[in-house]
């Protein structure tokens, strides 16, 4: 999709269980086209049983997936992105990196793919930092069932996403959404 035809590119970005896909959904109500995260069942499942295993794997697949979602897009002016590449190698993968789930090969492949994807990829106009006390993250990540590796990991993953905020050098709206409902969300972006 040519970059002319994108009336608004939103990026929604944030820590796992900020919310993101929630306010995708409210977006696509309003009209937005939505690139999900998308992870396939298969590969996640492999990645919650033995994560050292399948982590590479896993990150392949959804930035993969991201692609596909944008070119799969049928013709729109609006469209919104439920997470970024660059927070996949960023964020995740540096994190996974870290914690040894990830070889140093592996990790330098991921980094290589996500430049690839970040040519096909559109800029965004606006983008969007979603987040919570880690206390709500963490009930939220413990009642989703996410595996143990991302649940462990959100302390480094508030830190990388700080880190990646501040070297962010277009503005960013961060928004604390602990006290905002997704109904009231939407009637905001209604009266816009």
């Amino acid at each position: 999709m040519e970059r002319s035809a994108l009336e608004m590119i939103i990026l929604l970005c944030g820590p796992t269980g900020a919310g993101k896909t929630s306010l995708a959904t409210v977006l696509s109500d309003q009209g937005y086209s939505v690139v999900r995260e998308t992870i396939p069942a298969d590969v996640f499942q492999q990645f919650r049983s033995e994560p050292r295993l399948h982590c590479a794997e896993l990150q392949r697949s959804i930035i993969q997936a991201r692609i596909s979602a944008f070119k799969a897009i049928p013709s729109s002016e609006k469209v919104v992105f439920d997470r970024s590449v660059d927070e996949d190698t960023r964020i995740f993968c540096r994190m996974h990196f870290e914690r040894g789930l990830l070889s140093h090969d592996e990790f330098h492949e991921l980094i290589a793919l996500a430049e690839t994807a970040q040519q096909v990829l559109p800029t965004p106009d606006l983008t969007i930092f979603l987040n919570g006390p880690h206390d709500g993250l963490l009930a939220r990540l413990r009642a989703d069932s996410h595996p143990d590796a991302i649940i462990d990991s959100l302390p480094r993953q508030l830190e990388l996403y700080a880190e990646w905020i501040a070297g962010q050098p277009d503005p960013i709206l961060q928004l604390d959404n602990t006290r905002c409902t997704l109904e009231t969300f939407g009637k905001f972006m209604k009266g816009l």
